[in-house]
Parts: structure tokens; sequence; C-alpha cells
């Protein structure tokens, strides 16, 4: 196998990564707290969202393109919109952490 290309962003260890569904947009997210959304075509980071200190464990896109869900070390998860990089919704109380939904 050979690589395509090096995204290069994270200050720390990317934990998952997620291409929307029709493959032009892909995420990433990270122990820095970030998720990162890259245009394949262009393989620049577009968007990010975040800015919080605590680590994402997953990111996910919604299948329509528009959300993103993603969960936090600190038992956090959140619905993002990515066109406007805010949360919508956030969730709270999970008894541990959830390193993944999908």
């Amino acid at each position: 196998a050979k690589h395509i290309s090096i995204l290069s962003a994270h200050s720390d260890p990317v934990c998952c990564l997620s291409f929307c569904i029709d493959g032009t947009m892909l995420l990433s997210a990270g122990y820095d707290g970030l998720i990162r959304g890259w245009d394949m075509s262009s393989r620049r980071c577009i968007k990010t969202l975040g800015f919080d200190p605590t680590a994402i464990s997953f990111a996910k896109w919604t299948n329509n393109g528009q959300y993103i869900i993603s969960g936090t070390l600190n038992n956090t998860i959140r619905i993002w919109n990515f066109e406007t990089a805010k949360t919508i919704k956030t969730f709270k109380g999970h008894k541990n952490e959830k390193y993944c939904l999908f």
C-alpha cells in the first residue's frame, strides 16, 4: 500500500477518522481536543471545531453530512453543525468514558 497524502494539523495523536458519505470530506479528531474537517480534493483543513482541552475519543458525520457527533474523555457527547462550527446539543452525565458509539 502507498499513502496518498499526509494531513498534518493536530498537536496530539489522532484517534479517529471519518469520511462523509460522498467521500469529499474527511474528519480527523484527536487528543488535542480538536475536530478538523478536510477537503479531500485540495487536502486542506477547511474547518476546525472544538477548542476543548479534553481529548476527543470519536467523531463521525451524520448521514446527511450536516452534523458531526463527537465524544470526549470527560463523558460528554456533542452534536455539531459543521457549517457554523457550533455545538447544537450537549449530553453529559455518563458514568464512564464513551470511547465510541459507532
